[in-house]
């Protein structure tokens, strides 16, 4: 994991003065740091993230603070998303940490709201 994998990839595809640290693509990058099966995990949590944001956000009332939070955490994270894929954004490890307590957030919001709503699974 890391900028080690691209470097050991780059040189059989970049140009003679144009050095590159990493790919310019988080999905590019996370698919040569960790293979398909990587990038289609990373691509599964984000589906279910946005999927249980959107959940929360059609349970009740629109202007509920679950819903505008919901909201709000949901369309922070596919911005985010976009712009990964003009650029590598897990660059600094600070950004990284803040995308996934911003996930974790978002999946507390949804196990909160299930358990105040009466939406709690039994076992």
């Amino acid at each position: 994991m890391g900028e080690a994998a691209f470097s050991q990839v780059y040189p059989f595809f970049s140009y003679n003065a144009i050095i590159a640290p990493h790919s310019h693509n988080l999905f590019l990058q996370l698919l040569v740091e960790a293979g398909i099966s990587g990038l289609g995990m990373f691509i599964i949590m984000q589906t279910v993230f946005i999927k249980n944001m959107s959940v929360v956000y059609r349970r009740g009332n629109k202007k509920s603070t679950d819903s505008m939070l919901a909201l709000a955490l949901g369309s922070g994270v596919i911005g985010f998303l976009a712009q990964s894929m003009f650029d590598y954004t897990f660059y600094n490890y600070r950004v990284m940490a803040v995308f996934f307590m911003v996930i974790a957030v978002g999946m507390a919001l949804k196990n909160i709201s299930d358990k105040a709503g009466g939406h709690e699974i039994e076992n």
